[in-house]
């Protein structure tokens, strides 16, 4: 077998003519609240915590794990294509119980038991979805105790950038390292300045996310509690802190007996018990729970998930709710079937909802993302981008930012029904003014043929280069007559960094066995996880992946002779 590419020639010719490509890798920097949720993650999958559920996704030529649209502590988001309707979530094990939607199974490593499959799986998932955007973790961080788990992370990372200060050529490398990083950014500096003079309002960070959380330790805080007043709401609504009144300061003996009260009851509840304490006939309003006789005050609101819901559902009722992110066609993804979206709802923009409005974070991938987007919508206006997201979240992230903007797009992923997804590349090839496509490897990575674009964006790296090159092809293929740009999106400190090891490792064999013997090897799940968390660097995986190879023909070798020496038998 002999392996063919584009860039063969025959006789001096190439064999497929078609203009030059420009290729990037642009590694950025997550911000210092996104490694802190990143590091919870990790340390909840190292402590065997959290859990997954797959999806089918393409499955691999060379036996690779699925691709998958899951969102870590997301419950199934249902499409609209029965085909592609699956759930998109990676969730700790306190949210088992969830339905699992048909899928296709990866390949288990025979080596190893199926569990260990499943942990690696789990916690590959996981890591590329909290780096790929951070609304992808609400499930997670609405799961108890994450408000801590991130507090202990974010200490363990500042002692972290302290020992790497303390230490010179740590220091140097890592300040030379940021420093490369810098100069390939500074090749969209267009975008990045549009972004900083134009929408830097718009960005949320690490306080935003921080009142995203806050709804999730609310969630928890009023979760099994029953108002004290009513007897009947649990959880209350609206929920509201009792706040203690000292009503004789001059009494020492009233202030030693006064109790400190953190009770939640009802909003309505003690708002009306409070107003019946401070009528002309002085009643001293006291706690209704046993064993509480602390005098009461209205104290803070407990703004839950629950309530954002339910506040936009009056708003929808008083004004038209839109659902921001839709594509040009009005395709959506309005949440999954454990209603997982308050963040999202949270940052829709809507005054009347009772809660900020927070705006929606950013994380450094989408932004790295929308410097690339904004800066050749810049210098190329008439040139067509399709983006390659795995992530449904992170999917609906870009499309409300493209929307604010006013920026056309359209989906073409598990958000789209069969029909959206014919209608979204119709438009895509015959409409001059759509410029944007949005899609998964799975539904936009094969089997289309899209020349009217020339610019590509991978968000979510992969296994392997393979399946990127495959998407790339849509664009770098015959009947392409302009110049075709590829860049794919990296965050340092991440998931990202040993995935672009192993990609390397792999492909080194791969080119290797097809120039000596014509076989395309197989590498199983399992064991491309226990390379991608065993710590080696490249030089390590690839003497592995080649230990490997050899282990596999030696396997085949004896059972052939086994075979050989039974038939003669």
């Amino acid at each position: 077998m002999y392996r063919r590419t584009q860039n063969e020639t025959f006789l001096g010719y190439k064999i497929v003519d078609l203009p030059n490509t420009h290729s990037q890798d642009l590694w950025v920097p997550l911000e210092d609240w996104e490694m802190a949720m990143m590091r919870a993650l990790q340390n909840g999958y190292e402590k065997g915590q959290p859990a997954v559920e797959e999806h089918d996704e393409e499955q691999e030529d060379e036996g690779e794990p699925k691709d998958t649209d899951q969102v870590p502590g997301a419950a199934g988001e249902k499409e609209g294509d029965e085909t592609e309707a699956q759930d998109d979530t990676v969730k700790p094990e306190s949210a088992a119980g969830e339905e699992e939607d048909d899928e296709v199974k990866a390949q288990d490593d025979t080596d190893k038991p199926p569990s260990t499959n499943e942990g690696g799986w789990s916690r590959f998932i996981g890591l590329r979805q909290a780096v790929s955007h951070p609304l992808n973790l609400e499930k997670f961080l609405r799961e108890k105790n994450r408000e801590k788990d991130i507090r202990l992370a974010t200490e363990r990372l500042k002692e972290e950038a302290e020992s790497i200060q303390n230490d010179a050529d740590e220091s140097n490398a890592h300040t030379e390292q940021m420093a490369q990083d810098k100069v390939g950014r500074e090749r969209f500096s267009v975008g990045a300045h549009q972004i900083e003079t134009l929408y830097k309002d718009w960005i949320g960070g690490a306080e935003e996310m921080a009142k995203l959380r806050t709804l999730a330790a609310n969630e928890h805080e009023v979760r099994g509690v029953t108002c004290g007043f009513c007897k009947k709401k649990k959880p209350p609504v609206d929920p509201t802190r009792g706040a203690n009144v000292r009503v004789n300061f001059d009494s020492v003996a009233s202030t030693a007996n006064e109790q400190q009260c953190k009770h939640i009851f009802c909003e309505t509840c003690l708002i009306v018990g409070v107003s019946k304490g401070s009528r002309s006939v002085k009643i001293e309003f006291t706690c209704p729970v046993p064993g509480c006789s602390a005098t009461l005050g209205v104290g803070e609101s407990l703004i839950t998930p629950a309530c954002i819901k339910e506040s936009l559902k009056n708003a929808k009722e008083l004004k038209p709710f839109k659902e921001p992110g839709r594509d040009s066609i009005g395709t959506q993804w309005s949440g999954d079937r454990d209603g997982c979206t308050s963040f999202f709802l949270a940052t829709c923009g809507r005054e009347d909802i009772d809660y900020g409005p927070v705006k929606m974070p950013w994380g450094s991938k989408v932004k790295a993302t929308m410097e690339v987007i904004l800066t050749w919508v810049k210098e190329a206006p008439d040139d067509k981008i399709i983006v390659f997201v795995e992530f449904t979240r992170t999917a609906k992230a870009l499309g409300c930012i493209l929307e604010k903007m006013g920026i056309g797009f359209l989906y073409y992923n598990r958000m789209a029904s069969s029909s959206q997804k014919d209608k979204a590349l119709h438009e895509f090839r015959e409409n001059p003014r759509q410029k944007i496509l949005m899609a998964s490897m799975k539904c936009g990575g094969q089997a289309l043929d899209l020349p009217v674009a020339n610019r590509v964006i991978i968000v979510d790296l992969w296994y392997n280069k393979t399946t990127e090159e495959q998407a790339f092809k849509r664009v770098h293929r015959l009947g392409q007559k302009k110049e075709t740009h590829l860049v794919r999106i990296l965050a340092r400190g991440s998931i990202d960094e040993r995935l672009y090891m192993l990609q390397n490792a792999k492909q080194a064999i791969v080119n290797r066995a097809m120039q000596d013997d014509g076989h395309l090897i197989e590498f199983s799940d399992g064991q491309s996880l226990r390379w991608l968390f065993s710590g080696e660097n490249e030089e390590g995986m690839r003497q592995g992946l080649e230990a490997e190879v050899r282990r596999k023909k030696d396997k085949m070798k004896a059972k052939t002779k086994a075979k050989t020496k039974k038939k003669k038998a």
